[in-house]
């Protein structure tokens, strides 16, 4: 009993996660720097926008690489109000409202219709609190950026900024309630000068702040004092770096990428324990996914910090791949085919784009890979929707780039 208690509150602090996705619709304010969330909170949140857009602009990342020029090295000012993921934070952003729009959504959109009804079914005190709350997992999130230190393991080390089309303060007083009836611990706080909750869960806290009237941040405990230092003006912010900054320019340029990522500054002790002697010299990761048309698209690029390493690796790295073309398969051979490399200044840029008929084997692939998971979890408990996401679980490894 008291296990199905935990799974019930555990669940609904998922609820809390995608309902307070009080995202941050694009919206033009004038309160920044003024102690409230400045224009670019109220309109993004994440590596997908960036400099006077804003970090999680209502446009999806482009689909093509950053063109930073300099890397993120040592922070810089902070600013009062800024995204509160410190400078030196990995970002992962979905980008759900693109993903959507695309013909892959359309293509399973019953089937996960179908998957999150049956989950619902076997959480009725969690529907009940959705459907009180006026909450749809499948449209009302637009996008979810999941920031966290590259160095460190653990799931509370974890900022996690969410946006969609709920008003952030009504949906949190609507679901605060319903956590107390859960038995959740739930007190009042203000941090940097947003308000919201401490909610503690078995022993484990996490903070959710109205950060604007549609931004919602929840934050682990282990890296509440450095987000509280970002509010204040103390720390620098992630979305006022260089690389993310230079990123702006990105953004525009294609509008159908689903996923991204940012690793500003990769710490020398994590590449220290790297076997390859030219991995070592990596400082700046970003990578995007995009689903244009059919097709799919990937673009990865790396910062090596000097232009001959760059160049060295861009010359050699097709060769590499070459020799082990013949035990990748007929699809492996055919991504190759399709795979670009080159420098640009200190930078290495890999650009994937698969078409249609490609794609579809890539899915069929995934397809049969996903099977096999289920077959072998088949009989566990439902795992809670959305916790993937949660500062309460499992956070993401930092992605290294190609190896030599």
């Amino acid at each position: 009993m008291a296990r199905r208690n935990i799974t019930t509150i555990i669940c609904l602090v998922a609820a809390l996660g995608f309902a307070s996705a009080a995202g941050c619709k694009k919206k033009k304010t004038d309160d920044a720097g003024k102690g409230s969330a400045p224009a670019s909170m109220a309109t993004s949140m994440g590596p997908a926008a960036m400099g006077s857009v804003g970090p999680m602009s209502g446009r999806p990342m482009a689909a093509t690489p950053m063109r930073p020029a300099r890397p993120a090295a040592t922070a810089g000012k902070g600013r009062v109000g800024a995204m509160p993921i410190p400078h030196d934070f990995m970002i992962i952003t979905a980008h759900l409202k693109a993903v959507r729009a695309t013909a892959l959504y359309k293509k399973y959109e019953a089937k996960l219709k179908a998957m999150i009804s049956g989950a619902m079914a076997k959480h009725k005190q969690l529907a009940d609190v959705m459907a009180k709350c006026k909450v749809d997992l499948l449209s009302s999130v637009d996008a979810v950026s999941l920031g966290h230190p590259v160095d460190k393991k653990d799931a509370e080390s974890t900022v996690l900024l969410v946006r969609g089309g709920f008003d952030a303060a009504k949906l949190l007083g609507c679901i605060t309630p319903e956590m107390k009836k859960a038995n959740v611990q739930v007190s009042d706080v203000t941090v940097g000068g947003k308000k919201g909750v401490t909610m503690t869960l078995a022993g484990k806290q996490m903070t959710v702040l109205v950060l604007a009237p549609k931004a919602v941040a929840l934050i682990g405990q282990p890296v509440l004092a450095r987000a509280r230092q970002v509010l204040e003006g103390k720390l620098q912010s992630v979305e006022d770096t260089a690389v993310f900054k230079d990123g702006v320019k990105a953004v525009k340029a294609k509008p159908a990428t689903v996923l991204s990522l940012l690793v500003p500054r990769i710490p020398a002790a994590l590449t220290a324990r790297v076997q390859f002697p030219i991995a070592k010299k990596i400082r700046t990761v970003v990578a995007m996914i995009g689903l244009p048309g059919d097709g799919l698209e990937v673009n990865l690029a790396a910062d090596f910090g000097d232009e001959k390493t760059a160049s060295t690796l861009a010359r050699t790295l097709p060769t590499l791949l070459g020799f082990a073309k013949a035990k990748l398969g007929a699809i492996g051979a055919k991504l190759l085919k399709h795979l670009k490399v080159k420098a640009d200044g200190t930078w290495v840029r890999l650009s994937l784009h698969a078409d249609k008929e490609l794609f579809e084997k890539l899915q069929g692939m995934a397809m049969g890979l996903v099977g096999k998971m289920v077959s072998m979890h088949k009989g566990s408990a439902p795992a809670a929707p959305g916790m993937g996401a949660s500062p309460m679980r499992q956070a993401p490894r930092p992605v290294m780039a190609p190896k030599k």
